[in-house]
């Protein structure tokens, strides 16, 4: 993400506030956050991976079509 500093902390702490990651702070240098996906997090994308196949399953044979024309 090219995006400035404070944009990507306001981003992260909403996606914290929804549940879906957590921040562990580095016990060596706390200027480093890891993120970590919170099992909510984990749901949602498995959901998320779901409903893109099954899109992608739909859309085969035109983008088949498209490649081969």
């Amino acid at each position: 993400l090219i995006i400035r500093h404070h944009s990507m902390v306001g981003l992260v702490d909403r996606v914290e506030r929804a549940g879906l990651l957590r921040r562990v702070r580095d016990e060596a240098d706390a200027r480093v956050a890891r993120l970590l996906l919170a099992a909510l997090g984990e749901e949602r994308i498995a959901q998320l991976t779901e409903l893109h196949l099954v899109e992608l399953s739909r859309l085969a044979p035109v983008l088949r079509h498209l490649v081969m024309s």
